[in-house]
Formats: structure tokens, sequence, C-alpha cells
């Protein structure tokens, strides 16, 4: 019998083991996760959660680490990394805070706004949600999309379990990835009893009680592909827009179910092609004649804004 080892690439091992060892992609620590949270209103008995599964968070530390790893392959380390970003110190005299050192204040500031913008229109409509805090686990789609299903099932029962000890009925997501897993994937390993919601169909679901407001610049929305293609959730941003915020919207072809790739998702693996398909959709948004470009996925948000001059903002930013 023929028998094939296959090692993976070194960055896919770096991502999976952060992931089982820090709880996320980049081996981010305590307040690097949760210190958007500070001051705002939860509460620890509420049937609602709030779940940011880490993705916004990590946004402003993706390009540093991108850079780090091109630097490991540089010095040949890339060959096989079987441990986390934070024990690159003592193999190869990487500083992980060093890393992570160039990222600037005003980055993480606006990834921790978004945050806190999905929070307080949850609070304007009522909702005082849970929020786990340096619980929380990142739900594991990258580890689903590398083929790492049984490390995929550890998660799902983990989180599974702290959602039921919590007693959380209804999770309300911030990002389409981790919705997709809890929806689709997470069913696969586990009796997974929660409703779901990502934003934009929880705010559909209130929009009579949303804030109005008049929002005078022409709005292009993004639609992200995981949140249109795989959720089928392409109505609801639009439908909010206009009712309460009296938008002009400018629809592309590629919009909806056909909208184009950002190319978000593939930047730790394929920075090339992440860039090549920003810029191509960065086109197509540019030429719409729009004035402010919407969409709501952490990383749509955060490889568009890095290649067009009109402001990309979330839908929660429009609204409040």
């Amino acid at each position: 019998m023929l028998e094939i080892t296959i090692t993976p690439p070194a960055t896919i091992e770096l991502v999976r083991q952060n992931i089982l060892k820090y709880k996320n992609p980049l081996g981010l620590k305590g307040r690097e996760l949760t210190s958007w949270a500070e001051g705002l209103s939860f509460s620890s008995h509420s049937e609602y959660l709030f779940y940011t599964g880490t993705e916004y968070q990590m946004l402003p530390y993706i390009d540093s680490l991108v850079k780090a790893l091109k630097t490991m392959n540089q010095l040949g380390s890339g060959k096989k990394i079987l441990f986390g970003l934070r024990n690159l110190v003592d193999k190869f005299g990487f500083n992980p805070e060093k890393v992570y050192a160039g990222i600037l204040a005003k980055d993480r500031e606006k990834t921790a706004n978004i945050l806190r913008k999905h929070v307080q229109l949850l609070n304007f409509l009522g909702i005082t949600p849970q929020y786990l805090g340096e619980e929380e686990l990142y739900a594991g789609a990258l580890l689903y999309e590398y083929g790492y299903l049984n490390d995929v099932r550890e998660i799902s029962l983990k989180l599974t379990e702290i959602f039921k000890s919590r007693g959380v009925k209804k999770i309300i997501v911030a990002s389409p990835h981790a919705a997709e897993m809890f929806r689709k994937i997470y069913p696969m390993f586990v009796d997974f009893p929660f409703e779901v919601f990502t934003m934009p169909e929880f705010l559909k679901a209130c929009i009579d009680k949303l804030p109005k407001k008049t929002y005078t610049q022409k709005i292009t929305i993004h639609d992200p592909c995981r949140l249109a293609r795989e959720l089928g959730v392409v109505t609801e941003i639009r439908e909010v827009l206009k009712n309460n915020c009296e938008s002009e919207i400018i629809e592309l072809p590629q919009s909806g179910r056909f909208t184009t790739c950002c190319g978000g998702a593939t930047k730790l693996l394929f920075p090339e092609l992440a860039e090549a398909l920003a810029k191509q959709r960065v086109q197509e948004l540019e030429r719409s004649g729009g004035e402010e470009i919407v969409t709501a996925c952490p990383y749509c948000y955060f490889n568009l804004s890095q290649y067009t001059t009109l402001p990309v903002k979330d839908l929660t930013e429009i609204l409040l």
C-alpha cells in the first residue's frame, strides 16, 4: 500500500496552532481582543449573545503577520512550523510584540469602533447581550477551509457547551464567516440549538425600531461572498438602508449572489492574490459613481479599505 505523507504549508500549520493554543488565528492575547468592549453595556443573564469570533479585532494585525511570515520564509524557517507565532521567539528570535508593534492606534480604533456600533445598536433596540470576553473562541472557519475537521469538531463542542452553560438562546454574529460556521458546519458535528442572526438580518427584523437619519451620500453596496452566496443575505442590507437612512443605493451588476470576491479571506495564505482581487473589486465599486462603499464583513471592510480612496463603512456605522 502506497503511503503518502503530506506536510501542510507553514502558514496553515502556524494559523492552526495559534487557534488551538490562543483561540484565534493570530495568537493575540487578552486586551488585544477585548478592550473594545470597555464601557459598554452587557448582561450575563441575557438570552442574547453578541459573538465577535475575534475577527474584527484581528484585522489591524494581519499585514504585520504576513510580513513576518515572508521574513521567516526568507530565513528558511518556513519549511515546517509546528508552533504558534508567540513561540517563534525561542526558535528564531522573533518577538511577537515587535511583530505587531507597527500597528497604529487609529487602525485598532477603527475596528473597535465598528464592534462598539454593533453593541450600541443592540442597546438602542433594548437588548443588553452577553459577551464572552476572554472566554470567546474563534469559530474555526479557517480550520474548516484547511481541512482540519477534527479541530473544527472540538471547537464546535467547546463553544456549544459554553453557550449552553450561559443560557444563550440567540446569537448575533458580527462576521458572516462565523455565522456560516454556526448555521451550516457546526450542525454536522454537534447539536447546535441556537438561533443565529447575522447583523443585517437582525437589523431587518427590528427595522421599525431602528434610528432614523437622513444620509445624503450615494452608497454602493459590496455584498460579502459568505453573506450573499452562502447565507443568502442580500435584501436585508438594502431594506435597512432605504428605510432608515433614505439612502440612494447604486447597484452593481456584480452584486447579490453574483458579487465579486474582495480577496480578504485569502490574505494570510495568498497575499498577492488578495491584493489583485481587491483591486479588481475596487475598480468595479469606484466605477459605480457611489460616494461611499458599505459592507457587512470584517475582511471585506479591511481589504477594500486598503485599495480605494472612497470611504468604506460597515453597515452599523451608517445607522449610528
